[in-house]
């Protein structure tokens, strides 16, 4: 009886055992990221992004991102700003695909339109 049990968990281990060797370390959506301060210094600012998929017609699924922040100086400690924006994307390539994409919140003046640097960021690619 006992070589039975022992064999039986043998072949469990075998079984069950390479499903969670192949797990993926990227996680699926939805997903959040934290959002670490660009200025080291600035050490309680933090932010996360909710990542996840939407449906709002059948055949154009979209990727929405809400993004909260704590913690964060009045904008207009870092010059002319009155606000803060949150920003999805890439730069370099106007796409719904967010692969390589960086999620920050940043500085703004919403009289002149003028975007400052970013106070937080983290790289999308935590997300997929």
């Amino acid at each position: 009886m006992k070589q039975l049990i022992i064999l039986l968990m043998i072949v469990m281990t075998c079984l069950v055992g390479p499903e969670r060797a192949n797990a993926r370390a990227i996680p699926d959506m939805p997903c959040s990221v934290i959002l670490e301060p660009v200025d080291s210094s600035e050490h309680n600012q933090k932010g996360v992004a909710l990542v996840y998929k939407v449906k709002l017609t059948p055949s154009f699924p979209r990727t929405s991102i809400n993004m909260l922040a704590s913690h964060l100086s009045e904008p207009r400690s870092y010059g002319d700003y009155d606000k803060y924006e949150g920003f999805a994307g890439r730069i370099d390539d106007i796409t719904a695909d967010l692969a390589n994409s960086v999620i920050e919140v940043r500085l703004s003046n919403s009289k002149s339109g003028k975007l400052g640097s970013a106070i937080l960021r983290n790289q999308m690619k935590v997300c997929k």
